[in-house]
């Protein structure tokens, strides 16, 4: 019997799962099996699809069809964790990545310690797809300053992906499986419960890949924190806010269900205070993504001509755009920074505006123009339902 059982939810995202397979199979720890759930995709595609790996690899690659797509994520994690008997489990979802060395220094730490979990730092990953092939377009730290695994941290939001998270499968006995009610954010609340009863040990080592497609608008390839998905991320994030604030009122006590929801209000502070420090701070050129934005930039002069184009984002970024492209003939009317400092200034020419104006202008294209657009993704699509051109993918 294996020592990690990898567990691979998947539909109809051959593209994605070839990478995954080849992190795995490429991992310098080799006492794995990889337990793929097929969740409702073509039975035929896969089948033909992983029999080469199966071969390669004496039948180390498991695959197992759901009955029907059951539409919600967790069911799929734990038809692939109930039908594993490894000692450890970690979930490696089709579209992310690992390095080399993840599973070797996760195992060893959990053999040599304690713990009955381990996270490594990630890196986000941004990439887009075309033409049937992955382009990456830039990397940087998801989350660096995670020096420890805190319940309170984890209470605000989800601090570290499935993807860097290795943990023994006893630890099912106690807690139970994932949600199989929730529709994403699985994973969030499954932690939640995880850190309730143990503590996680964090390898700070960038040995897990976090990958994001913010402006891919096809469902079956994006990424369920983008676009249409937010609004589903934010309804289940309510509901485990509620559901947990509920069981402290039954209990007459204040417990995780206070915690998660005074530590999300405290951390929304803390972000406003970060994000005005981030437009201050240095400006990190390598992750300018030079062919895209010349790229867009063309795309805006000849196809978006006559139009009302208006940016978000006037900090670093767009500042040192500026300098190194041109943008003279391109109709940019303004620019929406939530830094309310900068509202009613100009930058080269352009005003700055306050994003509660979105809705009251008549906008054709609104282009982010900041570096990371996870950072901003939901609070744009809370005020702006229009066309979004990200300059930098």
């Amino acid at each position: 019997m294996s020592k990690v059982s990898i567990i691979v939810r998947t539909k109809d995202r051959l593209l994605f799962l070839k990478r995954a397979i080849e992190s795995i199979s490429g991992q310098t720890f080799k006492d794995w099996e990889a337990i793929i759930v097929n969740d409702g995709g073509i039975k035929t595609d896969i089948e033909d699809f992983i029999m080469p790996y199966k071969k390669t690899f004496n039948d180390k690659i498991k695959l197992i069809h759901t009955k029907e797509k059951t539409k919600l994520r967790p069911v799929a994690a734990n038809i692939g964790i109930k039908s594993s008997k490894c000692k450890y489990i970690v979930i490696h979802d089709d579209d992310d990545s690992w390095e080399p060395e993840f599973l070797e220094k996760c195992v060893k730490l959990l053999e040599e310690t304690d713990y009955k979990g381990v996270v490594t730092y990630s890196n986000a990953v941004y990439e887009k797809v075309e033409k049937d092939k992955i382009k990456k377009i830039f990397t940087e730290p998801f989350n660096k300053d995670m020096n420890c695994a805190s319940l309170y941290k984890m209470a605000s939001n989800n601090t570290f992906p499935p993807i860097s998270f290795v943990y023994k499968r006893e630890v099912h006995d106690e807690i139970g499986y994932y949600d199989e009610e929730l529709e994403v954010l699985e994973d969030w609340e499954f932690n939640l419960r995880f850190l309730q009863k143990k503590d996680i040990f964090v390898i700070p080592e960038f040995l897990a890949n976090y990958h994001l497609r913010p402006d891919i608008k096809e469902q079956n390839l994006a990424n369920t924190i983008f676009g249409s998905g937010i609004a589903v991320h934010k309804k289940y994030d309510s509901i485990i806010r509620n559901r947990l604030l509920r069981q402290d009122i039954a209990n007459n006590c204040q417990g995780i269900g206070f915690l998660v929801n005074f530590s999300r209000y405290f951390n929304a502070e803390a972000l406003k205070n970060e994000l005005k420090e981030d437009k201050k701070s240095e400006f990190d050129i390598k992750n300018v993504n030079r062919e895209s934005v010349l790229k867009n930039l063309n795309s805006l002069r000849h196809n978006y001509k006559d139009k009302e184009i208006y940016c978000y984002g006037a900090g670093a970024y767009f500042q040192n755009l500026l300098k190194e492209y041109n943008f003279l003939d391109i109709n940019i009317k303004g620019i929406f920074d939530k830094d309310e400092s900068l509202t009613g200034t100009e930058i080269s020419g352009y005003p700055v505006l306050n994003p509660d104006k979105m809705l009251k202008l008549n906008i054709d294209l609104l282009v982010i123009t900041v570096i990371n657009p996870c950072v901003v993704e939901e609070y744009i699509r809370n005020k702006y339902h229009g066309e979004i051109m990200y300059l930098n993918l």
